[in-house]
């Protein structure tokens, strides 16, 4: 069904639709401390970061490394770096092997980094 509605959509009213969308769903993700991460958290976040690659990947790398902060901080190490599998991936597929974004999803921040000082 959603496809089909897709498809009847312009290209300019999917585009505003999946931004929307993203933002939604974003907007869920965000928490207010590590200790609030749920699943939930962790669902909206994979849902933005699907809706993020429709829209376009540049920038892509920190708006992830921003995004998985609170995660980090929750110990929530093996979904943070199953996050990080896929961008490099996709970061690779979408803007190649010598986009700065790679360089930073294949280094992504230390555990600690995240830590308030």
């Amino acid at each position: 069904m959603a496809e089909t509605i897709s498809e009847m959509l312009t290209p300019a009213r999917r585009l505003e639709s999946v931004v929307a969308l993203f933002e939604y769903y974003s907007s869920e993700a965000i928490v207010d401390s590590h200790f609030k991460v749920t699943d939930e958290t962790v669902t909206a976040l994979s849902e933005a970061t699907d809706l993020y690659r429709k829209v376009g990947m540049t920038g892509y790398a920190t708006w992830l490394e921003n995004a998985l902060a609170p995660l980090t901080l929750a110990a929530r190490y093996a979904v943070a770096a199953q996050f990080w599998r896929d961008a490099i991936e996709a970061i690779q597929s979408v803007l190649g092997s010598n986009h700065p974004d790679l360089a930073k999803a294949l280094k992504p921040p230390r555990r600690d980094a995240f830590v308030a000082r």
